[in-house]
Order: structure tokens, then sequence, then C-alpha cells
């Protein structure tokens, strides 16, 4: 049953079929895996199928108790904390990090602290918001959502809603990563449809401070939303299943591997 926004949204479906179809996930084998930002657990579920061992992190209290009640195999551990402010003896073979690093002010330090928690050869695997080239109209829906989101979650959304790829390759570099895959994915057909969703859970809300992906308790009572899940949902999952084929040329995201080097 889905129960949170992030399992109810066409990206979540576009990026999980895209790491399947690439063959991704199988990254994730037998290692031990960080997920920063790991918002209501989706991904790091998905990963610790394959994964030894998995630490989901994320600054938002609701999405990590949100997480833990659906861990039933307590299987992955889950911790509300800001990466700034993690500290650990351990270091993890892969780093998993969707659509969160361009939230990031200062992303030369949050890289910086990346390059402390991988082993040498480890895996930097990031997810990216990427800047549409032709689709004008949608970058203006873009940023008058980021703008609208920015008012309501301050804390998460402090770095802007886009990263150059060519700026995100230099810092990285200087913290001692090559790139070693890249993939762009995402239809605009359906972002439209997330942020037609996510426009409507604005509108169900209205000025009420939303923390996080975890805590959409009234959204899910409209019969609106109740007729997309059983009705419309299977075809939106159908929608990002077909996209996965598909290299379009304004595509809004893309995965990003990058492999840590000695210097």
């Amino acid at each position: 049953m889905i129960k949170t926004i992030e399992e109810a949204l066409p990206v979540t479906w576009c990026e999980h079929f895209c790491f399947k179809r690439n063959n991704l996930y199988d990254l994730f084998k037998n290692k031990t895996v960080i997920d920063v930002g790991c918002g209501t657990g989706f991904f790091a579920h998905e990963i610790k199928k394959k994964a030894k061992n998995v630490v989901g992190l994320d600054i938002c209290k609701s999405n990590i108790d949100y997480a833990n009640l659906m861990n039933k195999n307590k299987n992955i551990l889950f911790i509300t904390k800001d990466i700034h402010k993690f500290h650990t003896n351990k270091s993890f073979d892969v780093i998993f990090c969707s659509e969160a690093i361009e939230h990031f002010k200062d992303k030369q330090k949050v890289l910086n602290l990346f390059n402390k928690l991988i082993k040498l050869d480890g895996i930097l695997f990031l997810v990216v918001a990427a800047r549409p080239k032709h689709s004008m109209i949608l970058l203006d829906v873009y940023k008058n959502f980021n703008k609208a989101y920015k008012n309501g979650a301050p804390e998460v959304h402090k770095g802007g809603l886009f990263i150059s790829k060519n700026k995100l390759d230099a810092l990285v570099g200087k913290n001692g990563f090559i790139k070693i895959f890249s993939k762009r994915f995402r239809s605009p057909l359906v972002v439209i449809i997330d942020l037609i969703l996510l426009w409507f859970e604005r509108k169900k809300r209205g000025d009420k401070y939303l923390e996080s992906f975890g805590d959409h308790t009234d959204w899910f009572k409209s019969p609106l939303i109740k007729f997309y899940i059983i009705f419309l949902l299977p075809f939106v999952k159908f929608l990002a299943w077909i996209d996965r084929y598909f290299e379009f040329i304004d595509n809004s995201a893309e995965i990003i591997l990058y492999k840590k080097v000695k210097i």
C-alpha cells in the first residue's frame, strides 16, 4: 500500500526502472552503502536487496520515523542526522545520494565529507536534477515550484534546484574522484505529472509547514489522491517503465557515477 508521496511520484519509479535497465543495482552487491538524504527509505530498501549493509541518513525526523516503521526486518540502520554532524569510524564501499547534492549550499564541503566516508576504489553514486535544455516553460514551472518549496522547507532546499554538470565534475574531481558513468533520464511528460501531484499536495496543506516526504497523512485522505493511487498509478508506473528506454534531449535528471582514486 502506497503511504508516502515518495512512493506515489512517477519520478521515483523512473529512477528505479532506469537503475534496473542499466543494471546499476548490481553495483551494491555485497557492499556497505550509505544513502545520504534517504527520504522515507524507498531506495535504501531496494539497495538492501543486493547490499551487505545499508545506512540511511536524512535530516528530517518524520522521514526517518516512517523509514523505521517500514523497516520490518530491522536490516537497515536509519538515522536522523545532518551529514555535517554525522561521525563514524567506518568507511563505505558506496555512497548513494539521490537528488540531494544540489540542495546543499556548500557542495565542496559535502563532497569533502563524502571523500572521508568512502573507501579507496569506492563508488560515489549521484542522481542530480538536470536543467532542461529547450523546454523553457518546464523550466519556469521548476523555478516557481522550487521557490514555493523553499518557503515550506528552507532547511532542505538551500542550494537551489540545479547544478551544472561541468561544475559538479570539477568539484568532485578536486576530492579525488573520476567519472566512470553518466546517463540522463526522465522525460518532460513524467515530470509534468510529478509536478501536478506536488502542486496538489501543496494546495491541500496550504501554508502548513511540511518537513518532508514522511509527513503527508492528510494528503492521502483526499478522494482524488485515492483515485490516483488505485487507478492511475499503475499507468504512471508503466510510463516510467517505458521512459527507461528513451533518451530525450530534455530529460530532467542524470545519474553520474564516480570512483575514488589515489591523488
